[in-house]
């Protein structure tokens, strides 16, 4: 096991057994893909007791009645579909969350397969119908999976079709790189559908790197499909890496704004990019030249894990972002980094995992 897995693995212990004696995380896209994560990670170097972490989180929020009303809540399938084959309440929530997927209604002035990011949660009393960039790694990847595992087609053309329609939308054809955000035709005081903020944001960048490989991968494992959409998916993912490649810091990181004054450097993207980058060159998606970046964007991440009180802890991740509608600017660099937020810590072992296989 390389140093990056097995740092990788002593923080995952540690946020596990600190964990097991705090409330149960919320039903949310961050606490879900760190239990995709934690799965992952013992698919890759055995059991360590995590699938009761999966357990807890699952069994506290569904006895309470957590439904999937957005991508949000949505993503939380990536850990019970990893329970499913153990209790039919697993499966039951999974299935609920892959039918939500292909039930959520179309937004205004976009493709078929691009829906409110923020659906029927709470959040969309407060915030006009958007498409965000954030949907293809919350929904995008558990339907390319599920959709090949189950036999599913409609779920895996629907997350292969994913990625251009909201490029479409979202990225800056000037740059390759992706705004956070779009509002659908008359969400905002009756305004045409638009790109907002137009900036582009470092983990949503890095979310396109992370869940392309993972849809690509997918679809390529459920057999013949939608070869348009196969060949437009996997230049993005090329579009997109040779722009973020251009923006890498000389310390392997990406500031949390890809533009000039990007402010701090964000460990989540950091590794969100090692991670995408690595399993990309490993499924012939990206070449071999990628490999150096991925590894400099991962030694960074994990490098900068240390201890505090004892444990492991991983910094320099920034927390929840919504793209606000005055001064974007400041909205992005007004969200402060903070310590072992679950999507880092995700993040940093899924890199760890891909660098580890590469050898």
């Amino acid at each position: 096991m390389r140093w990056p897995l097995r740092r990788a693995v002593e923080l995952l212990d540690d946020v596990v057994e600190q964990d097991a004696v705090r409330p149960v995380r919320p039903w949310m896209w961050g606490p879900a893909l760190l239990g995709f994560a934690l799965a992952e990670v013992e698919r890759a170097v055995g059991a360590r007791g995590y699938e009761a972490w999966l357990r807890r989180f699952a069994d506290h929020h569904l006895a309470a009645g957590a439904r999937p009303v957005s991508a949000d809540t949505i993503a939380p399938g990536l850990v019970t579909t990893e329970l499913a084959d153990t209790g039919t309440r697993y499966e039951e929530a999974t299935r609920r969350a892959l039918d939500a997927i292909l039930d959520a209604p179309a937004l205004p002035g976009a493709g078929p397969d691009v829906s409110n990011h923020l659906g029927a949660s709470t959040y969309a009393r407060f915030y006009p119908p958007s498409a965000w960039v954030d949907s293809l790694m919350m929904t995008g990847v558990l339907a390319a999976r599920e959709g090949a595992r189950r036999g599913e087609a409609a779920l895996v053309r629907h997350a292969l079709a994913m990625p251009g329609q909201y490029a479409v939308l979202l990225v800056d054809r000037e740059t390759g790189l992706w705004s956070h955000a779009w509002w659908a035709p008359g969400g905002v005081g009756g305004r045409a559908g638009r790109r907002f903020p137009r900036l582009p944001w470092a983990r949503g960048n890095a979310w396109v790197i992370a869940a392309l490989p993972l849809i690509l991968e997918a679809a390529d494992a459920a057999g013949p499909g939608e070869d348009g959409e196969r060949v437009r998916a996997a230049r993005l993912l090329e579009e997109t890496s040779s722009a973020l490649a251009a923006r890498q810091r000389p310390d392997g990181s990406w500031p949390t704004l890809l533009a000039a004054r990007g402010g701090y450097r964000e460990l989540s993207a950091t590794a969100l990019i090692g991670f995408g980058w690595l399993r990309a060159v490993r499924l012939g998606l990206l070449a071999e030249t990628y490999v150096a970046p991925a590894r400099r964007a991962v030694a960074c991440a994990v490098g900068a894990v240390d201890r505090v009180g004892g444990r492991w802890s991983m910094p320099e991740v920034s927390g929840p972002t919504i793209p606000l509608p005055v001064f974007p600017r400041a909205g992005y660099l007004a969200v402060r980094p903070g310590r072992d937020r679950p999507w880092g810590t995700a993040a940093l072992a899924l890199a760890a995992i891909e660098d580890d296989l590469l050898g």
